[in-house]
């Protein structure tokens, strides 16, 4: 969940404890994790209990008594059948070295928490290039020791290509449902490709223009 300011994490607990997230408030327990993420955009990794269904626009988020309106929520469960696959693409370069890598691996964990047996999950980190640190398996055991450490850093931080780079990784796996989680400081460093063409990419549209020459993810 990417928020604009810190001060909404109160108003998101305020919100749980007020019993606007159903059974939460009979019961469960409702936890929110920080991850680093560039000002003035903050992010957080929002646990409720097994049995709440978090559905669109059940939460809403106020920043000093102002609605927030640039509110992106990811669902960790996504669908519930077997055709269903995430890519977790964690942001390796420079800038990520200490915390941010730490916060962004534990957020990784986190979602392969909650992540539905028969889902599949994959983990590719990026800097000067794109990497498949581990392709895409229902393994607990291999998904588990891909995220035991965070991965390598280096120079460079091409997003955008990586995100075209994951997204013929996910063509290829010929998945019916899919999603790509973004887990960086939001910086951009080197990329041959640009923003449009990566979100271009990543709903699954066909750039204006001549097709770029596609690129291979390395696996390591």
């Amino acid at each position: 969940m990417k928020l604009r300011s810190a001060t909404v994490a109160a108003a998101l607990l305020a919100l749980v404890a007020s019993g606007s997230v159903g059974a939460a408030a009979g019961g469960g327990t409702v936890q929110l994790s920080p991850i680093p993420s560039k000002f003035p955009d903050r992010t957080f990794v929002v646990t409720l209990p097994e049995e709440v269904a978090l559905k669109p626009g059940l939460i809403r988020v106020r920043e000093n008594g102002e609605l927030v309106e640039d509110v992106a929520i990811t669902p960790m469960g996504g669908a519930t059948g077997g055709d269903f696959g995430a890519v977790l693409l964690i942001d390796a370069s420079s800038s990520m070295k200490g915390a941010a890598i730490e916060g962004a691996t534990k957020a990784a964990r986190a979602f392969a928490e909650r992540r539905k047996p028969n889902q599949k999950l994959s983990l590719v980190s990026y800097n000067d290039t794109t990497k498949i640190l581990l392709p895409f398996t229902t393994d607990k055991r291999r998904i588990d020791e891909a995220l035991s450490a965070p991965p390598e850093i280096a120079y460079w931080t091409r997003m955008y290509d990586a995100i075209e780079d994951v997204v013929a990784v996910i063509q290829e796996e010929k998945l019916q449902y899919s999603a790509v989680v973004l887990l960086s400081d939001g910086q951009e460093l080197g990329s041959s490709s640009t923003l449009e063409a990566a979100t271009t990419a990543a709903r699954g549209s066909s750039a204006a223009g001549a097709p770029r020459p596609p690129r291979r993810a390395r696996r390591t």
